[in-house]
């Protein structure tokens, strides 16, 4: 979900007097770096949530893909094109009033309000900038994103359908499975489950 405060520093942050390097130091910089930066999120858990099936799912039929992060950093770096330098960062959950969190080149981009803490979220971050983490002179990112070539199979460890999508709806996502070529298992949510047991 999208929160509001993405991309800004935190006003302690800016308030505490210290030290802001390079680009940083200028307020419009720090707002053109926007137009370069390119965010894949993710949500980070050992089991499913109902939270997050309820939140971005839209009607029955969904499906979500698990992997591991050492995976999606080693196919983000495989993949990247030159001139684009990518990173795989866990969020921060902060007080943008209080707390004074260390911010480096991409920090504004791994920050979140508390109120967003439920996501856990994990962000594969795409800068496209010189070697040095320049962006001037260089071209923002097209408005479309980009795309990064992956090996899905490498990938893609689980396909999850959702657990109140009908049984076609599993049978279609599996076929298309493997129809594409996917070695990967498709399964119903386990949050789909038989009655409850008393």
């Amino acid at each position: 979900m999208l929160d509001d405060f993405e991309g800004s520093y935190p006003s302690s942050y800016l308030n505490s007097g210290g030290e802001l390097h390079g680009m940083h130091e200028n307020p419009l910089t720090r707002k053109k770096l926007r137009k370069h930066v390119a965010i894949n999120c993710w949500h980070r858990n050992e089991y499913e949530s109902a939270a997050m099936w309820s939140l971005y799912l839209k009607s029955d039929e969904g499906v979500a893909i698990q992997t591991r992060v050492e995976v999606l950093v080693e196919e983000l770096f495989e993949g990247a094109p030159d001139g684009y330098l990518p990173t795989v960062v866990p969020v921060k959950y902060i007080d943008f009033e209080r707390d004074t969190p260390e911010m480096g080149f991409i920090g504004a981009y791994r920050l979140k309000r508390k109120s967003f803490e439920h996501e856990n979220e994990v962000r594969a971050v795409v800068c496209k900038c010189d070697k040095d983490w320049s962006i001037s002179g260089v071209e923002a990112i097209p408005e479309s994103g980009i795309s990064i070539p992956v090996d899905l199979n490498n990938l893609i460890e689980n396909i999850f359908v959702s657990p109140t999508a009908p049984k076609w709806f599993l049978d279609l996502v599996s076929s298309s499975a493997k129809t594409y070529g996917l070695a990967c298992k498709v399964h119903q949510s386990s949050l789909k489950s038989d009655s409850p047991l008393y």
